[in-house]
């Protein structure tokens, strides 16, 4: 068996990268980069090779990364196609190397402390789960990530669909229910109208997966509510500061 120390490099979308700081989460460690915007972040990876160990890292970076978004609310990009692969403590790397050029807008603030702090609470919640819970928690922002990059509207909502069932663990028509639980949890007096905003998504994914249809009426509202719920559970889970996306669409429900 062999140690390799993994390393991807992404980019902050819209804000720097706090200088001269890092930040450990998952078995990943992000340090700055060479631009104000950029970080790399890497693992160790115990394997038989190198092709063994990447997708094992890759899979931990994401998850980190993903872990970081919803916590600092900051967008982070991995570039996946440069990533390098070596020996602990040897020199010399192997890997995939690509360029590409873009232009994007980025902030001349940083990273705030306070972002930081709310990585290191979500960090503290996390590493007190026990396995399946620890587990469904990073498949739900595995799909959340997945559908928040993805620009079909429709794809874009069984993503977010599939992450919220994760999280709630329930099955058939029960998950309505389930969900609602969860969400009764963070607005214990508005139990009414989370069950009616809950049911009518439920509806509309329905529409979607039994009936085949490509572009529901209701689809751009609902996906909206459904991203707001599931935003608003993933950080009730983590005991992160709550940001009640969802009470504006329960004040603004017909009662």
């Amino acid at each position: 068996m062999n140690r390799f120390r993994v390393e991807v490099p992404g980019r902050v979308m819209y804000s720097k990268w706090p200088p001269g700081r890092a930040v450990t989460l998952l078995d990943c460690r992000f340090t700055g980069g060479a631009k104000d915007n950029e970080f790399a972040v890497s693992t160790y990876v115990d394997a038989e090779s190198r092709d063994e160990a990447w997708p094992i890292a890759l899979e931990r970076c994401r998850d980190a990364t993903n872990l970081f978004t919803l916590c600092a609310g900051e967008d982070l990009e991995l570039n996946e196609l440069r990533h390098t692969i070596r020996h602990k403590g040897a020199s010399r790397s192997t890997g995939y190397t690509a360029t590409c050029i873009d232009m994007i807008i980025v902030s001349n603030n940083p990273v705030t402390e306070e972002q930081l702090e709310a990585v290191a609470v979500g960090r503290r919640a996390i590493a007190a789960f026990d396995g399946k819970k620890r587990e469904r928690l990073l498949r739900a922002l595995h799909w959340q990530a997945l559908g928040r990059w993805e620009d079909d509207r429709v794809d874009r909502f069984i993503m977010y669909w599939i992450a919220v069932e994760v999280l709630a663990a329930g099955r058939g028509k029960g998950v309505v229910g389930e969900i609602c639980k969860k969400l009764i949890a963070v607005y214990p007096q508005y139990k009414p109208q989370l069950h009616d905003i809950v049911g009518r998504i439920y509806g509309v994914r329905c529409n979607i997966v039994h009936e085949g249809i490509r572009n529901p009426d209701e689809v751009r509202g609902k996906l909206e509510q459904l991203g707001d719920i599931l935003h608003d559970l993933l950080r009730h889970e983590l005991s992160l500061p709550p940001e009640n996306r969802v009470l504006e669409h329960i004040v603004s429900h017909p009662s």
